[in-house]
């Protein structure tokens, strides 16, 4: 064979093998594609409770996407092909609205971009701004087939869940607000008037009242709750004594005097304000268990146990840290260092049936308040404690993730270096391995 041909031969089957392992490349990185998020709060990543939800999906959910707009469809896109990624049960597919009209009108779009989230058998829910929580919320939404009722008592001081004018610091407006964006509606209840819970209630709030329940309405929510209800009470320093001697039954009680934080101040909070750093890997809790996930508790009252009571499981959730003492407090030993525990959940089978009696209590009426309930992760406790005691585990809350600008910092020298291996290093590399290529070429177009 001749030296030419043979060499001509070598080149076609050298530039073969390349482009095959270029393309059997591609096939795996496509197969088995791998994303890197490096910006400091992971924008670009869905949350561990996303994930969850969209990976344990039992039946097929698909969102449809509807917008003219070129740059809104991409960034919704990419957002959208993170949930499919996650799990095998959600696809997604886009419709340019003047395109498809048919499809617009069978959906209802008004507006752009419109996006809808169905789940097979069960809701379509619309979604005007496509963020990471509105969507998740949305799938949860779209699983859940009937809408549950949460009852807020009042007549005794509680917190109220109306505040028209926005001067209300204690007001749970924003509570009901972001409760009502899921599968919730909260509606006031008067038990002096009423006489009764309702039996279209999923749970009772009961939110730092300031004077004592009657005889009757304790019997109420008593009969209520042993027949397997739910309840979040929320107490706090102004939480009257009569009404505390009604945990008694569940081994738990009242510290005196509340919680006052040495630690705080190194936050710029006040020490009456008790900063959680760290809780206990609960259901309500799970997922925020990191040192940035604060939770914000003002004059918080503190539980101690008294002891086990047959039946009932009781389980501290939130702790705060070592360098706390009581204020206010009548004991001795008040003026003692130590973590104080100011959340816990109570669960109760109900004997004869499959019912279960649960309790979410938490030491401050005042983290649901307008003016701290938007701090660290006090929100996503209070939805979560909603969650658990509903039964609703698809229902989740999720922290919005806000894009921080870190510019690369370097010094002198590590510019240098950084500049030495792009703008020489890089090249030197790249020319090397041509000539290498050159002259194995060559020494095989002589044998």
């Amino acid at each position: 064979m001749k030296r030419s041909v043979k060499y001509e031969l070598n080149s076609i089957v050298s530039q073969i093998i390349v482009i095959a392992i270029v393309v059997i490349s591609m096939m795996i990185s496509y197969q088995y594609s791998k994303r890197w998020d490096m910006t400091k709060n992971k924008v670009n990543t869905l949350s561990q409770q996303s994930t969850d939800i969209v990976k344990n999906l039992q039946k097929p959910v698909n969102a449809y996407l509807f917008t003219e707009q070129l740059s809104k469809k991409k960034s919704i896109e990419d957002l959208l092909s993170m949930y499919e990624k996650a799990g095998k049960n959600f696809k997604y597919v886009t419709y340019d609205p003047a395109k498809s009209p048919q499809k617009a009108q069978e959906f209802g779009v008004t507006s752009d971009p419109s996006l809808y989230i169905e789940a097979e058998g069960g809701n379509r829910e619309r979604i005007s701004d496509p963020t990471e929580e509105n969507i998740t919320n949305a799938i949860a939404r779209s699983l859940s087939v009937k809408e549950k009722i949460i009852y807020v008592l009042s007549g005794h001081g509680e917190a109220t869940i109306d505040d028209n004018q926005k001067t209300d610091m204690k007001s749970l407006a924003l509570l009901k607000e972001s409760l009502e964006k899921e599968v919730y509606k909260v509606i006031p209840l008067l038990l002096k008037e009423t006489g009764k819970i309702p039996e279209d209630a999923s749970m009772i709030l009961i939110a730092g009242p300031t004077s004592k329940y009657f005889p009757k309405e304790i019997e109420i929510i008593e009969n209520y709750l042993k027949n397997g209800g739910r309840a979040l009470i929320l107490t706090g320093n102004e939480f009257p004594k009569e009404n505390k001697n009604f945990f008694d039954k569940y081994g738990f009680e009242f510290e005196d005097g509340y919680v006052y934080d040495k630690s705080s101040s190194m936050l710029g909070v006040e020490p009456s304000i008790a900063v959680i750093l760290a809780v206990t890997d609960s259901d309500i809790t799970k997922g925020f268990q990191n040192l940035k996930d604060m939770y914000f508790m003002p004059l918080t009252s503190a539980f101690r146990y008294k002891e086990q009571v047959e039946g009932i499981d009781v389980l501290p959730v939130i702790n705060t840290t070592s360098q706390c003492i009581l204020k206010d407090s009548k004991e001795k030993n008040a003026e003692e260092e130590k973590s104080y525990t100011v959340g816990l959940t109570v669960e109760r089978h109900v004997k004869g049936t499959d019912k279960l009696e649960r309790l979410v209590v938490l030491g401050s009426s005042l983290m649901a308040g307008r003016t701290i309930i938007s701090n660290g992760q006090n929100l996503n406790l209070l939805l979560n404690s909603v969650a658990w005691l509903t039964g609703e585990k698809n229902l989740i809350a999720i922290r919005p993730k806000d894009e921080i600008f870190e510019p690369l910092n370097l010094t002198p020298r590590e510019s240098a270096q950084f500049m030495f291996k792009i703008v020489i290093m890089f090249p030197v590399l790249i020319m090397g391995l041509w000539f290498s290529f050159r002259v194995a070429k060559k020494i095989a177009g002589r044998k």
